[in-house]
Order: C-alpha cells, then sequence, then structure tokens
C-alpha cells in the first residue's frame, strides 16, 4: 500500500491549485511576535467550550475513519479467504486444471490487494484531510471568540472527491492550511528513517509475501482448502495480534492523529511570518484523557522552558511522537493565561531513566535531554 500526495492524484481530485506553503516555524523564543490588545476578551469558559467541542468531534471522525478503513481491510480479507476456500480439494490437485487453478488464485489475490492497496491509500488520505481540517475549524472558531482576522487558509475551499473500486464515492472539504499539513505529515520521516510512503510499501509487500508463504505451504503439505484459509485468516487480520491488519491500523491511527497536530501548530502561526499569531502564547502539549502508560508523552506535556509545563513555540513542539498517539495540541491564549486546559497530569519522574536516556540518546530527543540534564544525567 502507498499513500500519495494530493498533488499525485489527478484522476481523483478536484482541489484546484495548490495553497501557498507555510513558512513552517523555526522560531525560537525570541522570534515571537509582539503581542497586540485583543479586540475583545474571550472568557475561559467560552475556549474551554470550543477545545471540548472540538476534542469530542476529533475523536468521533478519527473512530469512523478508522472503522471504514478496517471495514475495507476487512473486506479485502474476505475476498482472498474466498478464494483461497474455493481451490480444489486434494484429490482433484493434479494436470492442468489444477495449474490453471492456482494461476486464477494468484491473479485474483494479487488483482485484490492492488484494489486494496489503492483504496487503503486513498480512504488515509481522506481522513488525513478531515483530521486536519477539523482542527482548522476550531480555530476559526477561536479566531471569532477573539475577535481576531479571520485567516483564509482555514476555510475550505478545496474539495477532494475519491472513488473506490466498489463505486462507493467519498468527499471532504478541506482548506489550504489543512492540506499543507497533510503533506507535510505524509513525507515526515519517523525515527527509524521511514516515512509513510515507506511504510505502507512494507506492509504491502509483507503481505503478499505472507499470503503467498501460507498458500504454498499449505498445498505443498496436502492441507484441504478450508485449512489453509483458517491458517491465513490467523496470520492476516486475528484479532490482538501483530499481524498485516493491526499494522495498517495502527498506520493509519498514527497517521490521522499527526495530520491533526501538524495543522494545530500551522494554525497558531502567521502564514507571513511563521511566527505564533499575536493572540497566542504558546502551543500546548497535552496528553490524552485516555492516555494510560507512562511514556515520552508525559515528559513532553511536563517540560517548562520557560512558557509553562507542555507549552511550545512553534519550531519546539515535539515531533516525535509514538504510534497511535491520541494525544494533542491547543493555543494557549494570551488573555487567558493562566487557563491551560490540561486534560490529564502529566507524571514525568514516572517515566523509566532507561526509555529517557534511551531518547535523549539514541534518538537525539530535545526534551529528553533536558530531563536528563536536569536529573544531571546528560
Amino acid at each position: 500500500m502507498n499513500i500519495r500526495t494530493l498533488s499525485d492524484i489527478g484522476e481523483l481530485s478536484n482541489v484546484g491549485s495548490r495553497g501557498p506553503e507555510l513558512i513552517m516555524p523555526h522560531a525560537r523564543k525570541d522570534d515571537r511576535a509582539d503581542t497586540v490588545p485583543l479586540p475583545s476578551a474571550p472568557t475561559a469558559a467560552d475556549y474551554r467550550a470550543i477545545l471540548e467541542r472540538s476534542r469530542t468531534q476529533q475523536l468521533a471522525l478519527t473512530r469512523e475513519n478508522l472503522t471504514r478503513l478496517a471495514r475495507t481491510f476487512d473486506d479485502a480479507a474476505q475476498k482472498v479467504l474466498e478464494r483461497v476456500r474455493a481451490l480444489p480439494d486434494s484429490v482433484e490437485r493434479n494436470g492442468t486444471g489444477w495449474l490453471a487453478a492456482q494461476l486464477n488464485l494468484i491473479r485474483d489475490i494479487d488483482e485484490t490487494l492492488v484494489a486494496l492497496r489503492r483504496d487503503f491509500g486513498d480512504l488515509l488520505d481522506l481522513s488525513m484531510l478531515s483530521s486536519a481540517q477539523q482542527v482548522a475549524d476550531r480555530e476559526r472558531e477561536v479566531e471569532r471568540l477573539v475577535g481576531a482576522p479571520q485567516m483564509q487558509n482555514l476555510v475550505p475551499t478545496l474539495e477532494r472527491t475519491a472513488t473506490l473500486t466498489n463505486g462507493a464515492s467519498l468527499s471532504v472539504r478541506f482548506g489550504t492550511l489543512a492540506q499543507g499539513a497533510v503533506e507535510r505529515a505524509a513525507t515526515r520521516y519517523y525515527g527509524d528513517g521511514l516515512k509513510l510512503s515507506d511504510r505502507l510499501y512494507s506492509l504491502d509487500t509483507q503481505m503478499r509475501q505472507s499470503i503467498e508463504n501460507t498458500v504454498t505451504r499449505g498445498i505443498a503439505d496436502g492441507s484441504s482448502a478450508r485449512n489453509i484459509a483458517k491458517e491465513l485468516e490467523s496470520t492476516l487480520v486475528e484479532a490482538h495480534a501483530a499481524n498485516p491488519r493491526y499494522r495498517a491500523m495502527t498506520i493509519a491511527r498514527t497517521e490521522v492523529n499527526a495530520a491533526f497536530r501538524e495543522s494545530a501548530v500551522r494554525s497558531s502561526v502567521s502564514p507571513d511570518t511563521g511566527m505564533l499569531k499575536p493572540y497566542i502564547s504558546a502551543i500546548g502539549f497535552r496528553l490524552s484523557s485516555s492516555h494510560k502508560l507512562l511514556d515520552r508523552c508525559d515528559l513532553y506535556a511536563a517540560d517548562d522552558t520557560g512558557l509553562g509545563p507542555g507549552n511550545y513555540l512553534p519550531g519546539d513542539v515535539p515531533t516525535n511522537i509514538h504510534p497511535a498517539c491520541m494525544c494533542g495540541h491547543i493555543s494557549v491564549l494570551v488573555a487567558l493565561p493562566d487557563e491551560q486546559f490540561v486534560r490529564k497530569e502529566p507524571d514525568a519522574a514516572g517515566v523509566p531513566e532507561s526509555e529517557v536516556r534511551r531518547m535523549a540518546q539514541r534518538e537525539g530527543d530535545p526534551v529528553a535531554q533536558r530531563w536528563l540534564a536536569r536529573a544531571g544525567g546528560g
């Protein structure tokens, strides 16, 4: 499976010309724009309502997108299993008929996986776009709340429609900021040196190899078609196993939320300067209320470089997020300096030192390096 940037999908796009690329923030503390008097004074209750409403919508949208992606994967897997179950019994496995059955099986499986790769990639594109636009819509509400000028790059003026191989069509409307956020998220490199397209290609390759090996071994052992399909089902889609389905959904969940966070950072800066908008003092990294395990996110949400715990300038916002992370970003408002809207308090002290040291030394994570230095272990 491979994801394509929006500009590569001409046959499925109706997005017009590319919007201007934001100057992605490399601003530090001495690069903040001067604050200016706000035309209105937002209340904490009003801002909290926007954040809570947006979070509810984000979670619902994420569930909807992931459910659609999972269904697409499962439908393709069932088609493969049905073709395997249709293999002749062992007593019929001889002659030209048996050879033709094997060739037809290989052809049908290949066609199914090609369709899955396209559908999954297109749906993931749409999911990332809708997630990125959802946070852009949130920031449009914030602009109205504080009486700030409306940024046109947040407005959903573009549309993309994808037609799946089953004939179904889905559309999403988005703005140029969301588009840039998705393209940035799709092309960023992970700590292991792979980007999203690499991961999806690797998943597609592994899935094909797994199917081929299982079917070939079953035929060589004289297994019945039913038993081969049963083993293949366990290999492909069994719940709670590190199989292709699990890996595909982990990638999808990770990228949908990465698009959300990337859009949140971009929404906080001026498209002209790349610096924080005058009514924003920082970008806050906040733990998800469902955050359970002590990990790097606790470090990110507790780190304080002078802006308050978990608050960063655009160029300092942590990007080394773990897979499937649901933690997110908010804009910290100049008018509400004491309102941090923390969903869940971080426990940085509880993160194992070995994990902090690994992040700092092997990954070069600046937040982890600061924690080590403070503890005297840098």
